[in-house]
């Protein structure tokens, strides 16, 4: 068995190298290959990722927060190495729908040991999502979210409180967008925001969908119609809990595959990492890449 360990030194205020110790305690002694490798800057983990699992089968892991596992994902994506993921970044919303501990030395054992089964992925556009993606008031958020936690390295979930505020002020609430579902119906509307998810949380804990599953076949969309603002801010805790599901304007549906269209370039989060588009594609890929799921009793 063959091992790749992909570090963003820049994540978890910059500790993720500190994890370097405990990778070579593991392997002391055992014959096991083992790789370490340090990106040295955005899309770095893509082309290792890429590298290795060209070259033969690897369990790789990615080491960082949800935007390094991205881009491990597509990096790897179409061979038979295995995907791992462990916690080093600020959110780790996919870490979430796994597990509870925060015990590094806990995860990476049980990480190793873990066997990998077949998990769905998400593809938009030329993109895979092994988690989430969202359009509308909560990518505007994920932006504002983004650049505050650079400045001051906050936790996931209170850089995401603070971009909400930042969202908010500017005052872009609603969004008209055409939605075309897998039947091709076809919804056009003014929404306040989209969330494609495949795992159950984001933006540092938030729920959209909380039945998802990432082995079921299909994506989840939550979209919620146009809401004043005095309604968004009662939305938001609800959003945060899961709470929401059964409020006015809020709709949930599986999906195989979904157009969302706008005559306005939008802001597209997709896993924390931001894009954007007037048109985009997103379809279901069924038991897609190979997960690592951690041998532990607290996996869910």
């Amino acid at each position: 068995m063959k091992h790749l360990f992909i570090i963003n030194p820049a994540a978890g205020k910059g500790n993720a190298k500190s994890y370097i110790p405990a990778i070579h305690n593991h392997f002391k002694g055992k014959t096991e290959e083992y790789h370490i490798e340090i990106t040295k800057n955005p899309g770095h983990a893509m082309d290792l990722a890429k590298l290795y699992s060209r070259r033969d089968n690897y369990r790789i892991y990615a080491i960082g927060g949800d935007g390094t596992l991205n881009e491990v994902l597509n990096g790897m994506a179409g061979t038979q190495s295995c995907l791992g993921v462990l916690p080093a970044g600020s959110g780790n919303d996919f870490l979430k729908s796994i597990y509870h501990s925060k015990d590094f030395n806990e995860i990476l054992e049980k990480t190793i040991k873990g066997e990998a089964k077949p998990i769905d992925c998400g593809l938009i556009n030329d993109r895979y999502f092994i988690n989430i993606m969202s359009v509308g008031l909560d990518a505007e958020v994920a932006y504002y979210s983004s650049k505050i936690n650079k400045k001051l390295h906050l936790a996931g979930t209170l850089s995401y409180l603070l971009g909400i505020v930042a969202a908010l002020v500017k005052g872009k609430i609603k969004f008209p967008l055409k939605l075309t579902f897998d039947n091709n119906e076809t919804i056009e509307t003014e929404i306040a925001l989209t969330a494609c998810t495949n795992g159950k949380y984001y933006g540092g804990g938030f729920i959209p969908v909380p039945y998802t599953e990432f082995n079921d076949g299909v994506l989840d969309i939550c979209y919620v119609e146009k809401k004043s603002l005095p309604a968004i801010l009662w939305l938001i805790p609800k959003y945060m809990k899961g709470t929401h599901v059964k409020m006015k304007g809020v709709n949930l549906r599986p999906i195989e595959r979904m157009k969302i269209e706008s005559e306005e370039e939008l802001r597209i989060n997709v896993e924390g990492e931001l894009i954007s588009a007037k048109e985009v594609d997103i379809q279901v890929k069924k038991s897609f890449i190979n997960f690592i799921i951690p041998d532990s009793g607290e996996t869910k």
